[in-house]
């Protein structure tokens, strides 16, 4: 039994080890203004206003940039959407950049907030902010840098 048991083990260690998959969110703008969405890599793709684009997740920071601003979400608490090409969830908006309804200073720009569906017909606001992730700390490698 206990062959078994270690057997399963290294089984599972060595397909998760060659499983390199990635993670998607659709991203919907509904701001008046484009946006750009910043990769784990740097990369940066622009999303015009009401837009969608399909973007790679970042599971230690969201970052968009807009009129030369960065803003930057903490992720940990979220989650991916999309794998590979399979929607996770159906028929729902996967996340969007939305505007604060605050009130701007001095005819600045709102602040941008980010909205994730839940999965479960709700909404998820990331926190404004990215936190030292504590993922690099458990993690090594692919899985330290979403």
């Amino acid at each position: 039994m206990l062959f078994h048991k270690a057997g399963f083990l290294l089984t599972s260690a060595f397909l998760l080890a060659g499983c390199s998959g990635t993670f998607y969110i659709d991203v919907k703008n509904m701001t008046n203004e484009p946006v750009s969405y910043l990769d784990a890599k740097g990369e940066s793709s622009k999303i015009e206003p009401d837009a969608s684009s399909k973007e790679i997740y970042s599971f230690n920071c969201i970052r968009f940039e807009r009129g030369g601003q960065m803003y930057e979400f903490n992720s940990d608490v979220a989650f991916p959407l999309r794998y590979d090409d399979v929607d996770l969830i159906a028929d729902t908006f996967h996340a969007a950049i939305v505007e604060s309804e605050a009130s701007a200073s001095k005819g600045d720009k709102k602040p941008l907030r980010f909205l994730m569906d839940d999965g479960l017909g709700g909404t998820i606001e990331l926190e404004a902010g990215c936190k030292k992730s504590i993922r690099k700390s458990v993690f090594s490698g692919d899985l330290a840098n979403f």
